[in-house]
C-alpha cells in the first residue's frame, strides 16, 4: 500500500497497492522524495491490478471479528458438548456397574434355589476370577444366557467343593 500520509489537500492520492515486484519501476530519477520513499511511479497495468485487489479486500474488511466470533461460539458449544459427554459416560459407566451388579445378585439367588449353599459359593482366587469373567457382563439375564451360566458355574463351584476338603484334609493331619 502507498504511503499517502505525507500528501495534504486536493493533490493528496488515492492510496494504492502497488506489488513489490514492480520495484525497480517505482524509484524516481535521482533521489527521490525527502523521507526516502520511492515515490507515487509505477506501470499502468500495475495500477489498475492494485485498484482491482483493493476492491476484492473492501469485500473483506471485519471478516477477522467475525471469524474470532465463530470461534468464540465454536469454543463454547465445545465446552458445552465436553460436558454432555463426560456426563454421559458417567452415567454410562454407573449403568453398566449396576447391571453387574442385579446379574451378580440374581446369578447368586437362582443358584441358592437349585441349592448351593452361600459356603460353596466362596470361591478361591483363581476360580473367582474365572467366575468374574463369566458373570460380570454387563448384559441382561435371560433364560437362555443363564443355561450357559449354569453349566459354567457349577462346574466352577463343583470344582471348588473338591478343593475344600483337601483344604480340610491339610489342617487335620497338622
Amino acid at each position: 500500500m502507498r504511503d499517502v500520509s505525507k500528501y495534504v489537500g486536493v493533490d493528496k492520492p488515492e492510496p494504492v497497492f502497488i506489488p513489490t515486484t514492480c520495484s525497480k519501476f517505482l524509484r524516481p530519477r535521482g533521489r527521490g522524495y525527502v523521507d526516502g520513499s520511492r515515490g507515487p511511479y509505477c506501470l499502468r497495468e500495475e495500477l489498475e491490478a492494485g485498484k482491482a485487489i483493493r476492491e476484492l479486500m473492501k469485500g473483506t474488511e471485519g471478516w477477522e471479528e467475525k471469524a474470532r466470533e465463530n470461534l468464540r461460539i465454536i469454543n463454547e458449544e465445545a465446552t458445552q458438548l465436553k460436558v454432555f459427554i463426560r456426563t454421559l459416560s458417567v452415567s454410562d459407566i454407573s449403568w453398566k456397574e449396576n447391571m453387574i451388579k442385579a446379574k451378580r445378585e440374581s446369578v447368586r439367588n437362582k443358584l441358592r434355589v437349585l441349592g448351593w449353599e452361600q459356603q460353596e459359593l466362596e470361591l478361591s482366587d483363581d476360580l473367582k476370577r474365572q467366575w468374574d469373567r463369566i458373570v460380570d457382563v454387563p448384559t441382561p439375564l435371560t433364560e437362555r444366557n443363564w443355561a450357559y451360566l449354569e453349566l459354567k458355574l457349577v462346574s466352577l463351584i463343583t470344582v471348588s467343593r473338591s478343593q475344600i476338603p483337601d483344604v480340610q484334609e491339610e489342617s487335620g493331619e497338622d
